[in-house]
């Protein structure tokens, strides 16, 4: 039996279906791997890190067991902005070199044709990168008093909640741009965007690796 984080579970399909190998979710890779190395399961396995072999003295029987070996992971360092609203980058702040910045966004759209086309336009129009673009489905609380209303995203199963109703099969969009948000023309598309999005956020703008 083989414990991982769901995720590393599914990134690994193909080997364990190969090998008829059963399979075990758990909250993270480390953690798995720890609980074999201080539990001593016998007849389990992990998939983890290297370095969690090491630190949970585990033998690494195999590597490179992923589907697609050009999968990666990223990671997100996260802080508060100084000073609230007045740590945003605006157009005539010092942030380097804007090319090396990247933003993200999630939003939401009507369930009509043409919506997704124009809400890339925004972005089209004004040469600006998209990086990235993802979907996951999600349930959506309509107002039913309120001329329709979106109020808010949740994963919860469809219904009613205090008078209100659910869409269900709605989708939530997240998406990656190049370039610092708060510069003028990301500023200009991002205001644009939200004229045609039931819901909309910005999750964060951040200097790119580039090394």
């Amino acid at each position: 039996t083989i414990l991982s984080h769901p995720m590393a579970l599914a990134q690994c399909t193909n080997y364990l279906k190969r090998n008829g190998l059963k399979i075990q979710e758990e909250f993270d890779t480390a953690g798995s791997a720890k609980m074999i190395g201080e539990f001593g399961k016998v007849g389990f396995g992990a998939i983890a890190s290297k370095r969690a072999s090491i630190v949970y003295d585990l033998e690494v029987i195999e590597e490179g067991i992923e589907d697609d070996s050009e999968n990666y992971t990223r990671f997100f360092i996260l802080k508060k902005s100084e000073g609230g609203e007045s740590g945003r980058y605006g157009e005539d702040e010092d942030v380097g070199d804007r090319e090396h910045w990247k933003s993200s966004i999630v939003f939401t759209l009507k369930n009509e044709a043409g919506a997704l086309g124009r809400a890339l336009s925004v972005f089209s129009v004004l040469g600006i990168d998209l990086t990235k673009i993802e979907s996951r489905h999600v349930h959506t609380l309509v107002d039913s008093g309120n001329g329709g209303q979106f109020l808010e995203e949740t994963g919860e199963d469809g219904g009613r909640k205090n008078g209100n109703s659910w869409i269900r099969w709605n989708y939530i969009f997240y998406v990656d741009f190049k370039r610092c948000a708060y510069e003028k023309h990301c500023m200009y598309a991002l205001e644009n965007l939200k004229t045609i999005t039931p819901f909309y956020r910005l999750l964060g703008t951040y200097p790119m690796h580039t090394k």
